[in-house]
Order: structure tokens, then sequence, then C-alpha cells
């Protein structure tokens, strides 16, 4: 090849650079609105109220964050909407949170949940809320110190789960427990009291429809069902029976009040009959013993042992009173039908079938607990 031949061919591609980034549709930063929370509310005739939480980068702007609502017959249908009446290109590369009202939840919500999904820019991370009240009232709100509710949402859900105060609620976990045989998803609940938001409820699905809400703190007895964890802070009402507390006033309690954090904890749970099924739970926990409202002699070995008996029958007595409840509004967030189908070979297990047998299941727990800090008293 001759140098003119070379030189023509590089002077080509040289020139062909700039056609071919021509092709490519830029949108500046500071003309996006980057959403970080969206919020659905139930309207009467099937339709729905959207609002979306967004941030702008636009050094000019004089709101950071801009919140638009509209209606449609679909999330898609809402956001074009929205798009249409904003200033800036709205894009979810940056969505953090995304909220649903009760009554919306109590219709279904999966065709909301995996049209997030399924889109591209959404990643599986998203956090998925219920709020009690609406949605709209929730991201709408000025709060005089949140400058950002989705950034919020997204914090707040992330410290509690990292502390395994709260279960695990992101769009990943809430359609595998909705696929899964066996099993069903969960769901912390938002509520806003004037100028403070709060995860406070969880909400129990059956399939991708709400059909019950427990206390947050039944949290903690949940993720022990669902296997190991190694954090997590629970205040248990404890039997003073055996334990040499401080003679109390004629009258008062024969309970004290003792807080725990778990260090670790191992669930194992054994299918022990078919028909009906039957488990032996069994909890092996150690944990610390970081506050308690009667005065315990706990430098005696054997006090210690007899508290510890005392929290492990407070704690089987909170595991059992869950599972009642979710046998009572037959849904499965522990996933029992999951151990159930693993140890049954063939079994075929499909929701439906799962549904008839759960009611009747029966269960044994025991819980092993040991104290290894008892605190100052040490």
């Amino acid at each position: 090849m001759t140098s003119r031949s070379r030189l023509f061919r590089l002077t080509a591609v040289f020139l062909t650079i700039p056609l071919l980034c021509a092709c490519v549709r830029g949108v500046p930063i500071e003309k996006m609105g980057l959403i970080v929370a969206v919020g659905y509310d139930y309207l009467p005739n099937h339709k729905i109220m959207g609002t979306t939480t967004l941030y702008q980068i636009d050094p000019n702007a004089k709101e950071k964050v801009t919140v638009l609502s509209n209606t449609a017959y679909t999330s898609k249908g809402s956001r074009n909407k929205m798009n249409q009446e904003s200033s800036v290109t709205l894009v979810s590369g940056q969505l953090r949170v995304a909220l649903y009202d009760e009554k919306l939840a109590r219709q279904g919500i999966l065709n909301l949940v995996d049209t997030l999904a399924r889109d591209k820019d959404i990643g599986s991370g998203v956090y998925i809320n219920i709020a009690k009240g609406r949605a709209l009232g929730i991201l709408s709100h000025r709060y005089p110190e949140i400058g950002n509710i989705g950034t919020f949402l997204y914090n707040q859900n992330e410290q509690n789960i990292t502390g395994e105060q709260i279960i695990s609620s992101t769009l990943h976990d809430f359609l595998h427990d909705y696929y899964a045989p066996g099993q069903d998803p969960a769901v912390p609940c938002v509520t806003r009291v004037d100028n403070e938001v709060h995860l406070d409820e969880i909400a129990l699905f059956q399939g991708d429809r709400m059909v019950t809400k427990i206390p947050s703190r039944s949290s903690f007895f949940l993720k022990l069902l669902r296997g190991r964890f190694h954090a997590g802070m629970i205040e248990l009402a404890v039997d003073l029976d055996g334990l040499e507390a401080q003679q109390k006033r004629k009258g008062e309690s024969k309970h004290t009040h003792s807080v725990i954090d778990n260090i670790s904890s191992k669930t194992k749970i054994r299918l022990k009959g078919q028909n009906p099924p039957r488990f032996h739970i069994q909890v092996d926990m150690y944990a610390r013993l970081q506050e308690i409202t009667s005065e315990i002699e706990l430098s005696k070995p054997e006090q210690v042992k007899k508290l510890e008996v005392q929290l492990a029958k407070s704690i089987t007595n909170e595991i059992e009173n869950l599972i009642r409840t979710i046998q009572k509004y037959n849904v499965d967030p522990a996933g029992f039908g999951q151990k159930y189908k693993a140890s049954v070979r063939g079994s075929n297990l499909t929701k439906d079938k799962w549904r008839k047998m759960f009611p009747k299941a029966q269960f044994q727990t025991d819980v092993k607990l040991t104290l290894v800090r008892t605190g100052v008293t040490d």
C-alpha cells in the first residue's frame, strides 16, 4: 500500500467519526429530571394517581426537588403525562423507592411492580414500600428537616435493613417471593405523622395482594424464621418466676422488660410429617443483654441461666403468635412451603396446593438462647 492511499483511508475514517457521533442523541445532565421516588394511589374506574419526586442538577433551578403527579390507567401513561408537563426530561436510572397505597395494594400490584422490573434503566435494588394513607400525601408534603423525601426513604430503608431491624423488600425480593411456590412477599409500611416519616408496620401479601399487617417488631421473629442474621434488637416481656428480683411493691407486675441485641442466630426448620405438614423449628441464638427493668443478681451464673430460659420462652411465644397470625390469613412470608418442597421429592408444589395445606400445618418451636454478655453487672 502506497503512502498516498494510506493517507486517503485515514482521512476517510476521521471524517466518518463525527457523522457516527451525530447519530447519538445526548441530553445535558442539567436538562434531566432524575426520578428518585415514585408513588401510586388507587382511583376509581381502574385509574391510578402517579406521583414522582425528581432531583434536578440544573444550578439555575429555584427548587432542587420537584414533585409531579398525574392520573392515568398505567404507570407508564402517568409518567408520559408528567414528562409532557415537565421542563426537563424524566429519567428513571436513579429510582430508589416505589410507594403503593393500601387500597391499591389490596387490589394487587404485580403489574405495577413488573413494569419496574422490565425497565432496563431501573435496578433490582429499588425498595418497595406500602403507604399508609396516600402515597401522594407522603411524597408531596414539604418536610422542614428533609431535603428530598425520595432520598430520605431510601436511606431509612437501607439503614434499617442493614441493621436488620426490618426485612429486606427490594424489587428483587418482592418478585422472588411472589413467584416462588410456598412463599409470599412481606413489605414495610410507611406512614407520615406531621413532619415525620416512620416505618411502623409490615404488610403481608397473599400473592400480589396485601391481606393484613403486623407490627414492625415482628420483623425480628420473621427474620429468625427465614434463617440466620447477626444483628437486630428487640424488647421482650419476661416472667420473673424463679428469678431473684428485687422485691416489688404489692400489685406490681410479675414481669420485667428486657432488651437483647442479637449477636448471631441459626434456625433449622425440619419437616417431620407430610399430611398434614408438621414442622420442627430449632432456633439457637447468642445475644447481649442491653437493658432490664428489674434488679436481678446477674453476677450469679444460676440467675443468668434462669433468665436465658425465660427469654427463650418469650421468644418462643412471639414466634408461635406470628405463625398463628400468618396461618389465619393464609400467607407464608417465612417460606415454610419452600421447606416442604425441598423436603418432599416429587411434591410438584404449587401456590394453590400450598394454600390448602398451610392453614392445617403443625409447628413445634424450640428456642435456645445464650447470653454472652450481661452488661455492666458482669
